[in-house]
């Protein structure tokens, strides 16, 4: 397919250029095609474990270890998150889903996971081995990348909410969200936290915190509450 490959390397959704997932889903013929996508995808995941499993039958065959057994629980939980994909139109997976708690526990441990991954590797890049052991791996990364597996649930829910701040600029003309806004309650809540963060953080912020502030101070928002009342 155009909109990915399998080919490169670790495609994190962020630097992607090509049409995310979610934009796909909410295309004319979005569901369609999103639906052949993640075939494709689960497809591919298939092929590769058919693969992997000849593999191993030719070395059992040649006196090597045993073959391992061909049931695979990460790619069941993986058909689980594909179908909540075409339900749900996106992956964020919240942490307490009772329709299918299991996917729910395994998307937080692809999350952990991810995270040894990246400080496993890095570990390698500085000193050429590592002591951190992880199930993740490259080829897992690819293929939940390719759904637009949210890594960080807590960034991708600010990034939402700064869309819906956005929205309100739109129709308002300023940032200026109440604290008590009964048309859109948690993003008056949402304005009120960001400017508790700013001043908790003070001089000393992290990287994290200050992008939000550029990104807040470049649409205009005032870190004094200077509603009026409109």
């Amino acid at each position: 397919s155009k909109y990915f490959s399998f080919e490169t390397s670790l495609p994190i959704a962020a630097r992607n250029k090509t049409p995310t997932m979610t934009q796909i889903s909410t295309s004319v013929d979005g569901q369609e095609m999103l639906q052949e996508i993640v075939r494709l995808i689960v497809e591919k995941y298939q092929r590769q474990q058919k693969e992997q499993l000849q593999k191993q039958k030719q070395k059992e065959e040649e006196g090597c270890k045993p073959l391992k057994r061909p049931y695979d629980p990460w790619h069941a939980r993986l058909q689980d998150l594909v179908q909540f994909q075409i339900e749900h139109r996106h992956c964020l997976v919240p942490y307490r889903y009772p329709k299918n708690q299991a996917l729910a526990c395994w998307v937080k441990k692809q999350r952990y996971a991810y995270k040894q991954y990246l400080k496993q590797q890095q570990e390698i890049l500085t000193s050429g081995t590592s002591s951190i052991s992880t199930s993740m791996e490259e080829k897992r990364i690819k293929i939940l990348d390719e759904l637009g597996f949210v890594w960080d649930s807590h960034q991708a829910k600010w990034e939402q909410m700064f869309r819906e701040l956005l929205g309100y600029r739109k129709n308002h003309g300023d940032c200026d969200v109440p604290a008590k806004y009964p048309p859109n309650k948690p993003l008056g809540l949402w304005v009120t936290r960001q400017r508790i963060t700013r001043r908790e953080a003070g001089t000393n912020m992290s990287h994290t915190v200050a992008k939000r502030i550029v990104m807040l101070e470049s649409i205009g928002f005032m870190w004094g509450c200077t509603y009026k009342g409109k």
